[in-house]
């Protein structure tokens, strides 16, 4: 079974000084080079957020909790459990598997993206199989965020060309899972996607190298972690 954990990053007692100084020299390093405050505030609290959340599984303070990077800077924890993270304004996810890798993604809908830019990701099948009246920003991230939690659980990230993978194009499915098809990698067709649901603003997507997991949602409280 994945877990996925919904965070509101814009909770207060997330972004304190404790739990700044609960994060490692990299990630203190990494949010005080953020000069807008509400970044720097939202860096803290989804990167506190994920130690308290791994700290529950391995049974861990979120201070002790140690990181590395694999080859393409995927943060990875020594004996498991598989994460993954991502945030998009005020919402935060994480998805933590025991078996396999996982990724996943969040976007919040913006009106302004110009479709031009957002084409320039699709692959030569995905191009076939839309019409120009398909491609809207909505549908267009959806595709986004498909590709870019199948390549976190893949490991790669944004290094690998998003226009060497095809996902499906059409709209979202919160019930199967659905086949993915990287023209230059065959190791990556294990993997596997589905859309999430956070909130109606927002468009998200779960990868697993797992066929056909269970996905539980979590809308998880602060309090509710110091239990």
């Amino acid at each position: 079974m994945i877990s996925v954990y919904l965070i509101d990053l814009d909770n207060p007692v997330l972004s304190t000084r404790n739990c700044f100084e609960c994060l490692d020299a990299a990630e203190k390093a990494k949010a005080i080079a953020y000069r807008r405050d509400c970044l720097k505030r939202r860096f803290v609290a989804s990167h506190f957020a994920l130690r308290v959340i791994l700290g529950r599984v391995v049974g861990k303070r979120p201070s002790d909790m140690e990181f590395r990077a694999n080859s393409w800077g995927r943060p990875e924890l020594l004996g498991g459990p598989f994460f993954n993270i991502s945030h998009s304004e005020h919402i935060g996810v994480v998805a933590v598997d025991p078996c396999a890798p996982v990724g996943i993604d969040v976007e919040i809908l913006d009106e302004r993206y110009q479709l031009d830019e957002l084409t320039s990701f699709l692959s030569a099948r995905e191009r076939s199989m839309v019409e120009d009246d398909d491609l809207t920003p909505e549908s267009l991230t959806r595709i986004w965020v498909r590709k870019e939690a199948l390549l976190k659980a893949f490991g790669q990230g944004l290094s690998y060309p998003l226009s060497d993978v095809s996902v499906d194009v059409g709209p979202p499915d919160y019930e199967n899972w659905r086949s993915v098809a990287f023209s230059k990698n065959t190791e990556a067709d294990q993997f596997e996607l589905i859309d999430l649901y956070l909130t109606s603003n927002s468009v998200a997507a779960l990868a697993s190298a797992n066929p056909h997991p269970c996905v539980h949602l979590r809308e998880l409280q602060f309090s509710a972690w110091q239990k």
